[in-house]
């Protein structure tokens, strides 16, 4: 802790602490990549490929079979002009 700040936030709120052993019912949420199985297909699907085509760089295949969309991860999503 730094002595010379003035400022000190407040305790947390509504903290339950509980005794080894004791269940907890906190509630369960899914991750968001399960909403659409059939993105998590296509996921798959593109992270294998990148793995394949690591492998064969790593390998010094002259040429690795890839192209530039499918080495992303989020192949739809489009960056500002600026971003470097």
């Amino acid at each position: 802790p730094h002595a010379g700040l003035s400022y000190q936030a407040p305790p947390p709120i509504n903290t339950t602490f509980h005794e080894p052993g004791t269940p907890t019912h906190a509630a369960q949420f899914a991750s968001p990549t399960h909403f659409f199985p059939e993105a998590d297909t296509e996921q798959e699907r593109r992270l294998k490929r990148m793995e394949e085509t690591i492998r064969a760089l790593q390998a010094n295949d002259v040429r690795p079979d890839a192209r530039y969309g499918d080495c992303s991860l989020f192949p739809g999503m489009r960056l500002p002009p600026k971003f470097k």
